[in-house]
């Protein structure tokens, strides 16, 4: 999305018009159930886990923590992009393999700028 920024920043330096830009492969924001203190008891006892299948708890928080980083990024990313174009930036979800393709043309239909 970094690079979509910058050129819509071009555009814009030049006196064009910039949009619609499609953001694809949009992760959904990851969540943990339970209230926010909990999020540090939570990752504190996961790390304790035993090792299973050659993954360590200290493994898993780390992925955790990653997938957080990640979407604050993304989501970051994301208004700048809605501050930059209004209505005009069209989010696709990621989609694991063997999703349906129908979700995705959903997203899109419902993304586009009238």
């Amino acid at each position: 999305m970094r690079e979509a920024l910058e050129l819509i920043e071009g555009v814009q330096q030049l006196g064009l018009f910039a949009g619609p830009v499609i953001a694809n492969g949009v992760e959904p924001e990851p969540t943990l159930v339970g209230s926010p203190g909990d999020a540090d008891t939570l990752l504190g006892a996961l790390a304790e886990l035993p090792d299973a299948d050659g993954v360590s708890g200290r493994a898993l928080v780390s992925c955790v923590r990653a997938a957080v980083s990640r979407a604050a990024l993304q989501d970051g990313f994301r208004k700048q992009l809605a501050d930059a174009l209004g209505n005009h930036a069209i989010e696709l979800p990621y989609l694991a393999d063997g999703a349906p393709i129908e979700r995705l043309a959903r997203a899109f239909e419902t993304g586009m700028p009238a």
